[in-house]
Order: structure tokens, then C-alpha cells, then sequence
């Protein structure tokens, strides 16, 4: 698993690097924090579990080298309100945890996030970036208002 994460592989290569590796604007920083650590871990069982759940073939081996792609920076506005607080300060709470680890999930392997709940992914992504409800009828019709879509997945390689 370590191997597959490029930077913890370096990390373990030279250990000295690490506070390098903590530096808001590095790609993996995020997974350098126990936060991302824990969204990792989470997200990783979740994508797994949902492949098996709708008969796919998602191996921890693709999982994990699929996670490496994502952008996993503290800097990165995808994080922004899901796990890092406008301030740049990581978050550390269960629904910041349950968040963060759906949306990487989703990035990881998105063939196997059902639309139902690749629907309720975007709302509360949209509740927690930019505090407005979807399900609230004057905000879907609020010309003034642009809902977000969810960030780009990775990759999927045939």
C-alpha cells in the first residue's frame, strides 16, 4: 500500500523529507496530516466495498494507484470546506472525515458510485463549500445561484 503512493515512498527513502511533503502547495500533502490519512483509509474501503457490492473487479492495487493520481494538496480548492477550513487549517471531525472520504472515493473509482448516491455526494458537496441546499426549490431556481459540479475523477485505465 505505502509503496503505491508516491510520496510515501519517498518519504520512507528519505525520511528527511517529510516536512517537504507537509508543505500546503505539495501534491500529497493532505495525506501527510492525520486527516488525510484517515480520508485515505476510508476512501479506499469505500470504493472497494462499492465495487464488490455492483460485481466489478476494483483491486487494492488499482485503488491505491488511482488514489496516488488524485490531487491530495491542502492548497487544492477541491478540499476547500470539505477538509481544510478557508484559514488553511485541516478539519478533524466525523463529517468532515465521512465527506472527504466519499468524495475520494468517488475520484478513485467513480464507475462505481451509484447516481443516487453520486447525487447526494454533490449536494453535500455543495452544502459544504457553499452553504446552499439543493433541495430547496428557490435555490435550484436562484438564476444568481451556480450550483458546483464534483471535481474531476481520475483516470480510469482500461
Amino acid at each position: 500500500m505505502v509503496n503505491g503512493i508516491a510520496t510515501y515512498k519517498q518519504a520512507l527513502e528519505d525520511p528527511r523529507r517529510v516536512p517537504e511533503f507537509r508543505e500546503p502547495d505539495m501534491a500529497h500533502s493532505l495525506l501527510f496530516k492525520p486527516v488525510g490519512q484517515i480520508v485515505l483509509f476510508k476512501a479506499l474501503v469505500r470504493a472497494l466495498q462499492r465495487s464488490d457490492t455492483s460485481g466489478g473487479r476494483l483491486t487494492l492495487e488499482e485503488a491505491v494507484r488511482r488514489a496516488d493520481e488524485v490531487d491530495w494538496a491542502i492548497s487544492s480548492d477541491m478540499w476547500r470546506e470539505i477538509l481544510v477550513r478557508q484559514t488553511g487549517a485541516v478539519t478533524a471531525n466525523r463529517q468532515s472525515y465521512d465527506l472527504g472520504a466519499n468524495l475520494a472515493a468517488y475520484l478513485i473509482a467513480p464507475e462505481y458510485t451509484p447516481d443516487d448516491l453520486r447525487e447526494r455526494l454533490r449536494k453535500s458537496y455543495n452544502f459544504a463549500k457553499l452553504g446552499i441546499d439543493l433541495d430547496d426549490p428557490g435555490v435550484v431556481n436562484d438564476p444568481d445561484i451556480e450550483p458546483l459540479e464534483l471535481p474531476t475523477p481520475v483516470t480510469v485505465r482500461a
